[in-house]
Parts: structure tokens; C-alpha cells; sequence
């Protein structure tokens, strides 16, 4: 099958040596002709995965009509803050085959999942969303990973399964289209606070407490919204945040390291990690949140304030402890 994968960074390029190596026709698109130059001549994206052979039959390509020529299925594997100016540039060349949408986060202008997005930008189009446990640089290296892919429509989502599932690179089914972006989205926010721990020099025993806490926030939010419990146990829920709270490739959690260490929002999204933390994307977003509901989040009002308000994040810390 022809596929067309949208974004070239780790993420996106782990999907293509998968489907690659699956014997798919696949395509990358990238906005640096320099890691196209590098993707093409030396099987290699120098920028995002450098010492990874990729398979040399994977492309990529600076010119989007060229990319998705014959594409039988599209990988959206860009940052969230990317994905509306994304969407615009690809609806003059869509013509309605399934998204796979391999993007974790949340729309931030009304606080709702990426899907909706894409409905909003082009219409009622088959989505499949792509999340779980899958550090890309682990991907890449053949290690044992597990991803969830849902969609309401069981034939749909068997298809992609069939596209993406090997020995190494399992997938397992879910109907929980939200739930899923909900998991995949705010385990970063988690990730976060536990990186702000590390900062802080505190233990496994005070990681222990961010993650219990960030769990019942995570389920207040998920109730509203009428996730599946299932969702919450699954490679997207609970694996997804596992892998993200505690690895060293994690850029969120690292992001966090560099809030405690007295870094700003501004700082770290202008260039101190190579790669978009996706947390600190969110916070605007859930600080509007936080108003319009009764609930309690302290996790998160702790956030809000180390993020938004440059609050040191020690003092921040300690009125978390003292409302939690």
C-alpha cells in the first residue's frame, strides 16, 4: 500500500521504517530540505535519529503534492501547534482516504481532542488515531512496543492494524477515539510535574505521589468526557504514562527539569530541547479549563502556575502538597 506519513521529525520517521519494513511504498514529508537531503542520500534523519540506518526504500520529499501522489493513506505525525496550518496545506490535495492521526495532544483553542480538529478542517474524513507506549528512538531499534489504534469503525481500524502490526511493533484495537487523545495528551502534563520532581532533587516516593494524583485528575476530566476505563488500563493509558514519567527520552519530563532549574516556558520552547515538549502547549489551554469547572485539580493548578506565572517552582510545589 502507498502511504504518505506528514511530518519527519523521530515520531514520524519511526512510523515510516515500520510501515517500510512492513513492505509499504511510504513517503515522508518534511518541511527541511536538509533532512530530506539526509533521508534520501544516506538513509539516515542526521537531524532527529542520528546513527539509525533507515530502510532505503523511504523517502521523503519537501513538496506536498509530490508526497501525497497515489497515497492511499495519510499519517498526520506533526506537533500539535503544527496541525492547523498542516490541515490547510493538505486540504487542496485531499481526496478522502483515511488520516492516521499519530499526533499527541490537544486542541488548545476550545480544549478538545485533535480529531475534532481535523473534522473542522476537512469535513466528516475516516480517523484513526494512533497513540500508546513508543518512544520513537526505541521504535527504531526494533524493541518490543505496543500502540492502541481506535475509530469507531471495526473494518477501518483492522486495515491499519494490518498496515502497522509485526512482531515488534504490536497494535491492539479500541473504540475510544477520545479517550485515547485524552490518555496520549495528558500524560504529558504528568510527565511534566514528574520532571519538575527530578528538578527539585525529590525521590521515587514524591514521583509516586504526582503520578496517584495526576491518575484522579486525568479520571475527573476522562468522566466528563465519558472515556472507557478500559482506556485508562491500556498501552495508551497507563503504558503511555509509564514510559513517559520515567524515561530519559522523555522531553516532557525533561521540560519539567528545566522549569525546576529556573528555566522559563519561553526558554524551552525557543530552542534547550531539540524536540516539542507538547505539556507546555497545553497549560493556556487548561488554565481556561480550570475555570469552568467545580472540580479540584491541584496537579494541575501547580502546573498553571510554574508554566504561566514563572512561579518558582519550589514555592509551587509546596502549595500542591498543602491542597493535595
Amino acid at each position: 500500500m502507498k502511504c504518505t506519513i506528514i511530518g519527519a521529525g523521530s515520531w514520524g520517521t519511526a512510523l515510516g521504517q515500520v510501515l517500510s519494513e512492513n513492505g509499504h511504498e511510504t513517503k515522508l514529508f518534511s518541511l527541511s530540505q536538509a533532512d530530506a537531503d539526509s533521508i534520501n542520500q544516506k538513509h539516515e534523519n542526521f537531524e532527529y535519529l542520528p546513527g539509525v540506518q533507515l530502510h532505503e526504500k523511504l523517502t521523503c520529499s519537501t513538496n506536498l503534492a509530490q508526497t501525497l501522489d497515489g497515497a492511499e493513506i495519510i499519517v498526520l505525525a506533526v506537533p500539535s501547534k503544527g496541525l492547523t496550518s498542516c490541515l490547510r496545506e493538505l486540504k487542496p490535495y485531499y481526496t478522502g482516504q483515511p488520516i492516521v492521526l499519530a499526533s499527541k495532544g490537544w486542541n488548545a483553542s476550545d480544549f478538545s481532542p485533535l480529531s475534532s480538529l481535523i473534522t473542522e478542517k476537512l469535513g466528516a474524513v475516516p480517523i484513526i488515531v494512533l497513540s500508546g507506549a513508543s518512544h520513537a528512538e526505541e521504535v527504531v531499534k526494533h524493541q518490543p512496543t505496543k500502540v492502541v489504534l481506535a475509530s469507531s469503525d471495526k473494518e477501518r481500524r483492522e486495515k491499519i492494524k494490518n498496515l502497522f502490526h509485526n512482531k515488534r511493533f504490536k497494535c491492539e484495537e479500541s473504540e475510544d477515539i477520545v479517550g485515547v487523545q485524552l490518555m496520549g495528551a495528558f500524560k504529558n502534563i504528568i510527565a511534566l510535574a514528574c520532571g519538575i520532581s527530578d528538578g527539585l532533587k525529590y525521590g521515587t516516593n514524591t514521583k509516586a505521589l504526582i503520578l496517584t494524583e495526576g491518575i484522579q485528575e486525568i479520571s475527573k476530566i476522562g468522566s466528563s468526557l465519558k472515556i472507557q476505563p478500559e482506556t485508562r488500563k491500556s498501552s495508551a493509558g497507563i503504558g503511555d504514562l509509564y514510559v513517559t514519567c520515567s524515561s530519559v527520552l522523555s522531553r516532557n519530563r525533561n521540560a519539567g527539569r528545566l522549569l525546576a532549574e529556573g528555566h522559563s516556558k519561553a526558554e524551552i520552547t525557543g530552542g534547550l530541547i531539540n524536540m516539542v515538549a507538547e505539556s507546555l502547549y497545553l497549560t493556556e489551554a487548561i488554565e481556561k479549563f480550570l475555570t469552568t469547572t467545580t472540580h479540584q485539580f491541584p496537579l494541575l493548578e501547580m502546573i498553571i502556575k510554574i508554566v504561566e506565572y514563572n512561579i518558582p517552582a519550589q514555592k509551587a510545589f509546596d502549595l500542591f502538597l498543602e491542597s493535595s
